[in-house]
């Protein structure tokens, strides 16, 4: 591999994202193609309502092939993704997100350079309101959990790369069923294993999701019953955000613009609702 890496996989969970999949998979191919001759994609369909039309756009792409996943959420699609890949680097993106050109380049120098674990920066793939909101939330938590030396606690998974040996040795979490929370519970892992996650700004990918006011409000009611989840799993030394950090994040919402503040302000209304839905099934289901 040019730059004195080995060959490079990226695993790639998909479900139901057969209209943003085409912009996904040919970017991908076309960011391993800058680094090395040895690539392969390995997209987990992890149960799509349409799984023919996520066969035929993978397997137009160069290298790429299609799985069958378990049906059992994005961290179990994930373990399959590593299981059934050979590269020596492993890197990880989502169906609904277009890397752009350079994001391998900028992760694989850093992993050539001696980090185990390198995370780039998402931007949200489009102006609308409710795509800015969902992105700035995230990248809120990624934020402030980035320490002066360039490090992050947090990075989610829709941009990160890492050594093979780190991920054989750390699995995705197979007890997060949905997409939320999982990525908090592998980086605190991979952590604790000895691997800092090193910050790439430069390694962007663009996040696209089809999102409207209903959807975002159904993706933070998740993410907020992932949280309880991950909360629940976790040493107890793991804290919710202070209330510090939802200031600062509904101030960035509305310097964004009216519309995306409020919806700042929703999610985090869906994600406490999400969350205490989620203490009572866990209270009620034992």
């Amino acid at each position: 591999m040019r730059g004195g890496l080995p060959g490079i996989a990226v695993a790639l969970p998909a479900y139901n994202e057969a209209e943003s999949l085409p912009r996904t998979v040919p970017p991908v191919v076309a960011a391993l193609r800058q680094v090395t001759d040895d690539f392969e994609v390995v997209v987990v369909d992890d149960g799509s309502q349409r799984p023919e039309v996520v066969r035929s756009v993978v397997e137009a792409a160069s290298r790429a092939r299609v799985l069958d996943g378990p049906g059992c959420g994005p961290a179990a699609a994930r373990n399959v993704g590593v299981a059934a890949s050979h590269g020596e680097v492993v890197a990880f993106t989502d169906d609904d997100c277009r890397p752009l050109s350079g994001w391998l380049a900028a992760l694989t120098s850093r992993l050539a350079a001696g980090a185990t674990v390198v995370a780039g920066a998402t931007r949200p793939g489009s102006g609308r309101a409710t795509v800015r909101a969902s992105q700035l939330v995230t990248n809120q938590v990624v934020e402030e959990s980035r320490g002066p030396d360039g490090e992050v606690a947090f990075a989610p998974t829709c941009n990160v790369a890492c050594l093979r040996a780190v991920v054989d040795a750390v699995l995705f979490d197979e007890r997060f069923p949905t997409a939320a929370g999982e990525d908090r519970a592998w980086c605190d892992a991979v952590r604790a294993a000895g691997h800092p996650i090193v910050f790439v700004p430069e390694a962007i990918v663009d996040h696209e999701p089809a999102l409207s006011v209903a959807g975002l409000w159904r993706q933070q009611v998740r993410y907020g019953a992932g949280s309880y989840r991950y909360l629940r799993a976790t040493p107890a030394g793991v804290r919710p955000q202070p209330i510090g950090f939802y200031e600062r994040l509904v101030r960035r919402g509305f310097a964004d613009g009216v519309d995306t503040g409020l919806l700042v302000v929703a999610a985090q209304v869906a994600t406490g609702v999400g969350s205490v839905a989620e203490a009572y099934r866990a209270r009620v289901g034992g």
